[in-house]
């Protein structure tokens, strides 16, 4: 049975992720155990200012070694815990075609880009063993090409993996949105106003213009609620409306009706205070702070990934056949039926590609989410 098909039992589990830790530490013994300490003073602090959901490490492996951590210790076993260990039997799984360049591999690993598209890579490579074929990890080579090989010495074809990022193909960065969040709500603490900031751009959030968003946006949020008004050279437009004052508070219809408006975009941030003591919702007053960050423009993580698989598919050798295996760092729930529509059209172009070429020819493309 394959390692990746065994029963998962707590002992299984903590040998896989074990030995993934001690790649991990190449040279960097106490690299796991700072970001975890880190991730903790974090989301401390973030929970005594109040605001919204938790905030995410910025390294993909953080939460998750977080959440088998706390499982271990008798926590529940969540799904972030869950893709840890399935990151680690991926890795396991080609220890042999990467031993003696662990300080490499680690390398890869514990940088944030590069470790989404190692662990894609070695990902693939398990799924395709699981399916029947001779796979070997060919990327511990450092030669450009293929990241994989296919059959008895590689005779059968070369694969090249694609991973777009978190947030490919987004006209809004996560990353650029939270900084955008933190500074605003932070200047809205310090100064004591309760306002709700809704910032749309009118195509991407760039992060070199965060600096002069904030500016213009705590110029006019120092004076009264308007908009929407257009800032940044008309780049983005801002719209804030009150969140209400000690002299005049909010209803709690009110209240929600902002929460709402909040909610309707991914990137946003809110708390809300009541005023009276002892008194609950829907009764009661209330004031409110919040930032929510969007685009006027639909995303395209779709045409993004598509986009990068050709790319790299010219990296192939026309002389062996090749097979392209991509994935999206993240499909918003808005790209889904597009997804959805794509992916029956591929199914029909590969049916009929496979009655031209015969059956034992290797595909051309291979999406996976």
């Amino acid at each position: 049975m394959s390692a990746g098909l065994q029963a998962l039992t707590i002992e299984t589990a903590q040998w896989y992720v074990g030995r993934f830790c001690q790649l991990l530490t190449t040279s960097a013994p106490k690299w796991i155990d700072n970001r975890l300490a880190k991730l903790d003073r974090e989301q401390t602090a973030f929970a005594s200012r109040g605001y919204g959901e938790l905030p995410l490490p910025k390294h993909p492996l953080i939460q998750g070694l977080a959440a088998f951590r706390a499982w271990v210790n008798g926590g529940q076993f969540t799904p972030a815990a869950l893709d840890i260990v399935d990151a680690a039997i991926a890795v396991n799984a080609f220890e042999p075609e990467w031993r003696g360049k662990e300080r490499w591999l680690a390398r890869r690993l514990q940088d944030e880009r590069n470790c989404v598209q190692a662990l894609f890579e070695m990902r693939t490579g398990l799924y395709l063993r699981q399916l029947g074929h001779d796979v070997t990890y060919q990327s511990p080579l450092e030669q450009p090409g293929a990241d994989l090989g296919l059959g008895a010495d590689d005779s059968y074809a070369a694969v090249k993996c694609v991973q777009t990022s978190v947030g490919g193909g987004q006209r809004v960065g996560g990353a650029t949105a939270e900084l955008v969040i933190d500074r605003l709500l932070r200047h809205l603490d310090q100064t004591g106003r309760n306002r709700v900031l809704f910032l749309t751009c009118a195509r991407r959030l760039e992060p070199s213009h965060v600096d002069a968003i904030v500016l213009e946006a705590k110029r006019l949020a120092d004076s009264v609620q308007g908009g929407p008004v257009n800032i940044v050279g008309a780049k983005y437009r801002l719209e804030i409306a009150f969140g209400g004052a000690a002299f005049a508070p909010l209803t709690w219809p009110t209240a929600v009706g902002l929460l709402t408006r909040l909610e309707s975009v991914r990137f946003r941030r809110a708390r809300v205070d009541g005023t009276e003591r002892g008194v609950h919702p829907p009764d009661g007053t209330y004031t409110m702070r919040g930032v929510s960050v969007a685009s006027a423009v639909p995303d395209d993580a779709i045409s993004h990934l598509v986009d990068a698989a050709i790319a790299k598919g010219d990296q192939l050798s026309p002389d062996k056949p090749g097979l392209i295996v991509a994935g999206f760092g993240e499909l918003l729930n808005e790209d889904q039926a597009r997804w959805r529509r794509l992916n029956r059209a591929l199914v029909i172009w590969w049916a009929d590609a496979l009655r031209i070429i015969g059956r034992s020819a290797p595909l051309p493309f291979l999406f996976r989410v």
